[in-house]
């Protein structure tokens, strides 16, 4: 033997081959994760999609604060709105991808993801499949469970359609599960081809897209009625037994044949509805000024020192703002814009309705005083204004200070309140809080408008408690309707009835109170004088008598 071996020839030098070059692709070669919008089953998924990206591309990724920033660019829906408190607060897990990722995996992961793939292998069957998509959820569950092949051979043998089992039970049954799902599936697709070459029934012609196959009771199962998917679910195969649903941002198409993406609604600057609103409350807001300026310039004048000077400066300023604050409306909402869009509403609306209220007392109290021996006399003076206004002020700035405390008001998409459409709104946080501030506001309007209606016959000089009954019940109007407006609409328009019940309340105040002043003062100044102003009073003063 030793000298047959030394006898054979020496073997060849093998021809060195070249090995094969491996280029990485470069970031704009490489395809990026697709984006995560909570759901469990991907979970896994999408973090190993972004682990390659990071080995692939360490260059890209030196740090674990750009790995989790990278992460959360391609958060979507329910996982957006988990990681953005993290990141609004600039929360330090943020700056450890391990720790980031094990509280991503604990809110959205599967949780006991082999103890729900065992339960799922087992009951694991092939139905109407094609063995190659029974096959591959079956590897894929029995990686996830880790068995051996001799449990799982008779596992996937058990979950067969009853006929392939017939096709086996004549043949000898493979020992290696590979070599088993092998022969299964050129089974398959032998009696596939067998299917295809059987005569058509002519019972029913097939249903199309967008239809879904009912079975005829008493019928044969070639007989079936062709009946429409619903408005909400497709159906892009021919003769489907089910229709589906789509995912959450889209939406069916008009023939329920497909897909398509939906729209995406909130009252913009763009559109002619908000552009209306828009300029309505620019010009809005210009009227007080330009009546604010107006009375500065006349400020010497009776009509203007009779009914509280100071106060009539700080309800047209309140009232500026009453038409200027609708434009926080308008636009794309951020969770910041939803919070200042409400508070600053409540607030300055609570500043006017404190001034009319501190207008109308003054007046009953300046009037009850002219009597002897009255003690309201110790009343009248420039304090009790301004505690009035600054005491009712106070009482809405602290509803919302504590709404911002509990409850703050957010911003959300939401996808199913209206058919095709994903609309950006404000979620108000809590509607307790939302609707103290609105009754807050309803009760400083009732109280002025009670006050104001008792007012209304003393003299005429201090007749502005007439214009105040006429502007608080418009404003009660106004804001009564707004209730069931609001409660009834959807989406953008929802938004668009708040705006349209601030422009109008506004109005209502500004045009009862300073249209028939600013006709006096710019009109008619010849009666703007104390003589006429005593005398008209006078003389009702006689007539009264």
């Amino acid at each position: 033997m030793a000298t047959r071996m030394d006898a054979e020839p020496p073997a060849p030098a093998p021809v060195p081959v070249a090995a094969p070059v491996v280029t990485l692709q470069t970031p704009t070669q490489l395809p990026a994760p697709s984006r995560y919008a909570g759901d469990p089953k991907a979970c896994r998924g999408f973090l190993n999609q972004c682990f390659v990206r990071f080995a692939l591309l360490p260059g890209q990724f030196p740090t674990d604060s750009v790995k989790v920033a990278y992460i959360f660019s391609l958060l979507d829906g329910r996982a957006l709105n988990w990681a953005s408190p993290m990141w609004e607060k600039n929360d330090v897990i943020l700056t450890n991808l391990d720790s980031f990722t094990a509280s991503f995996r604990a809110a959205f992961d599967e949780p006991a993801r082999q103890t729900s793939a065992t339960s799922e292998l087992l009951q694991l069957r092939q139905g109407a499949r094609t063995l190659s998509e029974y096959a591959l959820e079956f590897c894929t569950l029995a990686l996830e469970v880790g068995w051996r092949d001799v449990a799982l051979r008779g596992i996937f043998l058990e979950g067969l359609a009853d006929r392939i089992k017939d096709e086996l039970a004549a043949r000898d049954i493979p020992e290696d599960l590979n070599t088993l799902i092998e022969l299964a599936g050129r089974i398959d697709r032998r009696l596939q081809q067998r299917a295809k070459e059987a005569p058509i029934s002519t019972c029913s012609e097939s249903c199309g897209p967008g239809f879904r196959k009912a079975i005829l009771e008493g019928q044969p199962a070639c007989c079936f009625d062709c009946i429409p998917c619903s408005e909400d679910e497709f159906s892009n195969q021919t003769d489907a037994t089910d229709c589906m649903k789509c995912p959450d941002d889209q939406w069916p198409t008009k023939r329920n044949d497909g897909c398509q993406e939906k729209s995406i609604e909130f009252l913009s600057y763009q559109e002619p509805l908000g552009m209306t609103l828009a300029v309505t409350s620019v010009l809005g807001a210009l009227v007080p000024a330009v009546i604010l300026t107006v009375f500065i310039w006349k400020h010497h004048t009776p009509l203007v020192k009779a009914n509280n000077r100071e106060l009539s400066y700080l309800l047209l300023l309140a009232l500026s703002l009453c038409f200027g604050c609708s434009l926080v409306f308008i636009g794309h909402p951020t969770n910041l814009v939803c919070m200042v869009r409400q508070i600053a509403f409540g607030v300055v609306f609570a500043i006017c309705i404190s001034c009319l209220l501190a207008k109308t007392i003054i007046v009953t109290i300046a009037f009850k005083a002219t009597k002897p021996n009255s003690n309201l006399r110790s009343w009248v003076g420039p304090q009790l204004p301004s505690t009035l206004v600054l005491a009712c002020s106070l009482v809405q700035v602290l509803i919302c200070v504590t709404w911002l405390i509990v409850a703050p008001p957010f911003s959300q998409m939401s996808m199913k309140s209206q058919m095709g459409k994903i609309i950006f709104e404000c979620n108000e946080g809590s509607l307790i809080a939302f609707w103290c501030m609105l009754g807050y506001m309803g009760l400083l309007a009732s109280i002025s408008f009670i006050v104001a209606f008792l007012a209304r016959k003393l003299p005429d000089s201090f007749n502005e408690a007439t214009f105040i009954t006429f502007s608080m019940l418009i404003f009660i109007a106004v804001w009564l309707s707004f209730i069931p407006a609001y409660l009834s609409t959807r989406g953008k328009y929802t938004v668009a009835v708040e705006i349209f019940a601030i422009l109008s309340s506004s109005a209502g105040l500004l045009g009862c109170i300073f249209f028939p002043k600013c006709y006096i003062i710019l009109i008619r100044p010849e009666i703007n004088t104390k003589e006429f102003l005593m005398g008209k009073t006078t003389g009702n003063l006689k007539n009264a008598k």
